[in-house]
Order: structure tokens, then sequence, then C-alpha cells
């Protein structure tokens, strides 16, 4: 038998006869995990569940054939997204989202009746009982701070919010909201799935809607932006080139009523001149309006189309803390711990007591 059993054997040996202190250990490092978990708070997920925006060609096509119809030729409307499906966890990340959803108004239950926005609700979350302790010597700072500086010295609280200035709370309180929200795709079904998490299922559910709404007004302002500009610079070309076709038709009309019982060959000219002029301003104004209406069409053409598979609901069941996850971990934990301390305990204690010697 060589050398490496004889430590195996003798090492298991040992640990059979320690087997008491193992299982105390054990029992004590299932009681730490117990009381871990019970310390933190509990935290609710809702996850809502977007489909990917349908293929546009059958809404092109009928853009297209109705700018045939006008007689505007043939306008090719397709054109590359400005925002796809993989830039939306981005968009949900981005700051100027956060500080949408910073004063958007939850309740911690259905029979409440006074709602609070988001910033002051994670501001009154719980958190476990050592984040007291680690805090208390920044907490004495402030208490005592609080006490030097006088009431009217005292910087006021700021509800406003300034993208390019934010303070350090405000940034503190975007942080955790950053850190609450998440977006995710997945690669197979193309599928989006905007997730929330939070202390109370209530609030979980209503920022995981919240949250759904602003990002599809998000995503739909931005896509038609370009649109509902060109749409307003037709408009207000529409509206000029109707004054310019309404002026030519009211000359035309008193020239024709002044000179109705006149035959000159001057006169002919002039009501000639002057109905061409109006034909032309009416073209021009009729082909404006058209345009107007296409451009009309193509604000609703660019805006997406969200269809929600999974709505938001209020869940039943909190997804972390795992009670039973913590318990076996810190048991496991305990019982390696000490399985270590006694087969390498001794050694260590003697070499520690040869370095101090």
């Amino acid at each position: 038998m060589n050398k490496t059993n004889l430590d195996l054997e003798y090492y298991f040996s040992l640990l059979y006869q320690k087997r008491k202190t193992i299982y105390k250990c054990g029992i004590i490092g299932a009681l730490i995990g117990v009381i871990i978990a019970i310390s933190i708070p509990k935290r609710y997920n809702v996850e809502v569940i977007l489909s990917p925006e349908s293929n546009k060609s059958g809404t092109n096509n009928s853009l297209a054939n109705m700018a045939s119809m006008f007689g505007l030729g043939n306008i090719n409307a397709s054109g590359q997204e400005a925002i796809n499906n993989n830039m939306l966890p981005d968009i949900i990340k981005s700051t100027p989202f956060l500080i949408e959803m910073y004063h958007i108004p939850v309740a911690k239950s259905k029979n409440d009746t006074v709602l609070i926005p988001l910033c002051q609700y994670i501001e009154e979350q719980k958190s476990p009982w050592w984040n007291y302790i680690i805090n208390c010597p920044n907490q004495c700072l402030q208490f005592i701070k609080r006490l030097l500086i006088k009431q009217d010295q005292r910087p006021a609280k700021e509800n406003s919010i300034n993208n390019f200035s934010l303070t350090p709370e405000q940034e503190n309180i975007i942080n955790k909201i950053k850190g609450s929200l998440n977006a995710d795709i997945n690669k197979k079904t193309s599928m989006t799935i905007i997730s929330s998490t939070f202390q109370d299922p209530l609030v979980s559910a209503i920022v995981a809607d919240s949250a759904v709404n602003k990002l599809q007004k998000y995503i739909v302002r931005y896509q038609t932006k370009k649109a509902l500009e060109d749409c307003k610079f037709l408009s207000h070309l529409r509206d000029e080139k109707q004054k310019e076709y309404y002026y030519h038709q009211e000359a035309y009309a008193q020239f024709i009523d002044k000179n109705k019982n006149i035959k000159l060959q001057t006169i002919q000219a002039e009501v000639t001149r002057l109905q061409n002029a109006m034909n032309i301003a009416y073209q021009i104004y009729s082909q404006i309006e058209s345009q107007y209406q296409l451009a009309q069409a193509k604000v609703q053409e660019e805006k997406p189309v969200f269809a929600i598979i999974e709505p938001s609901k209020v869940p039943l069941s909190p997804i972390y803390p795992s009670k039973a996850m913590f318990t076996l971990t810190f048991m496991i934990l305990a019982c390696l711990g000490s399985m270590a301390w006694i087969i390498f305990g001794r050694d260590i204690l003697q070499s520690l007591k040869k370095i101090t010697h």
C-alpha cells in the first residue's frame, strides 16, 4: 500500500472521528443561511413579452399604389428601420429613458389611495440589517451636519431633474432603477422580454407596464420624427399654395365679371393668361395636397406595431431570496470549511507558530 492510500485512509478516519463536529458546523451554517435569507428583503419579478414588428412590405406596396393613384409616380416607402429590436436593451438602460421613469406614480397595494413617485418609493425600500451597520458612520456624519447647518441654509431638495446635471441622490436612484429594469432579446423567437424587479409585487407590475408604454411611445416618437417633419413642412407649403390658388381664382373671376361683354383681343389674351395662371396654381396646389395626404399616411405607416404576448401582472411569489438555497449553500460551505480545518488546521497552526517563534 503506497503513501497516498495511507494518507487518504488517515484523512477519512480523522473526518469520521470528528463527524459530530462537522454535523454541528453544518447545523450552524444552515441557521446562518436561514437568518441571512430572512434578513434580505423579498424581491418580485414581472416579465412582459413583446412580439417583433411584422414585415412592412404590404404597407409599403399600399403606399406605393396610393402614390401611383395620385399620379406621383412610384414611391419606394421601404427603408431601413430607425430602431430595431436589438437596440431595445440599450434604450431601456439609457439615461433619458430612466429619467422618464423617475416620477411615475406607484402604489404598494391595491388599497392605497395615495400614489407616490417611483423615486420616493426607491428611497423608502428596505435594506438588510447589516447595511444599516455599515452605513452607520455615514448616517452619523449626516446627522451632525444637519445639526450644525441651519434650516434656512440647507439646500432645498430638487424635485425637477436635469439631464445634464444630476445630483448624487438622483444619480443613485437612477442607477437603482437601471438595476431593476431589464430588456432581453430571445434570439430564437426574436421576442423582447421586459422585466421589472422590486420589493413589492404591485410596484413591479406597475413599473413593467409603464416601461412598456413609455418604450412604445419612445420608439414611435423616434421613428416618426422624420415623417412628422415632412408632414409639417408639406402642411405649411399646402396652405401657401392654397392661398396662391385662391388669389388667382379670385383675380380670374373678378376680371371675367368686369369684362364679360367686351370682345377685344387684349381682353381675351388677359383672360387666357389669368386662366392659365389659375390652372397652374391649382395643379401645384393639387399635387402638394396629394403629397400631404401621402405624408400623413407615411406617418401612420412608420408607427411600429407592438403585440403584447404576455402582459404585466402582479406576481404571487418572490423570485429572491430562496430560503432553501441559502440554507443548503451555507450548510455545505460550513461542512466543507470544518472538514478543511480538521484536515489542514493543525498544520496551519504549527506553521504559524514556527513563523512567530
